[in-house]
């Protein structure tokens, strides 16, 4: 496993002064991962596929990993506001046995929004949405250069409002 990660944080006062309030931080992980497939389970696996590399990438190991972030903040009203994006690319979530094709989680976006206002010196409310693009979570598999669904289904989206209380 080797790989590189990128993360940088920009307030965007230094474009517009209008844009002080704004932050804008972002993450990028490029991963490269190989496991070597045992010889034994290598010979089966070549029955029905022949040409199958004698490796596969490491289970559960992104390529690739996205984070970014918008945050504004407006300390004369306490308020915060964030809007989150997160993506990972395809990873191997199942390593079968007996030649079937091995199971990929293919890239699942999210977007997630919170809002945070304090009330005072002792309450705050927050709000809270996640998920918000509710794409397909697709788990899927190759079979002679066609790619089938394993499992599809959506988690949906989930909407959450705190008020909370500091002593």
């Amino acid at each position: 496993v080797f790989g590189l990660e990128f993360e940088g944080r920009k307030n965007l006062g230094s474009i517009s002064e209008a844009l002080s309030p704004f932050t804008l931080s972002a993450n990028v992980t490029l991963i490269r991962s190989r496991a070597v497939i045992f010889e034994e389970e290598l010979n089966v696996i070549r029955n029905t596929d022949p040409m199958h590399p004698n490796t596969r990438p490491l289970f559960g190991q992104s390529p690739y990993i996205i984070n970014a972030m918008l945050n504004y903040r407006n300390d004369s009203l306490d308020f915060n506001a964030s809007v989150a994006f997160n993506v990972q690319g395809e990873k191997l979530v199942l390593a079968t046995i007996g030649g079937l094709p091995d199971i990929y989680q293919q890239p699942t976006p999210a977007l997630d929004v919170t809002l945070t206002k304090n009330i005072g010196d002792h309450f705050g409310l927050r709000l809270r949405a996640r998920n918000l693009i509710n794409p397909i979570d697709r788990k899927t598999y190759t079979f002679q250069g066609t790619s089938y669904d394993w499992l599809a289904n959506t988690s949906g989206r989930n909407f959450a409002l705190t008020l909370s209380y500091r002593i």
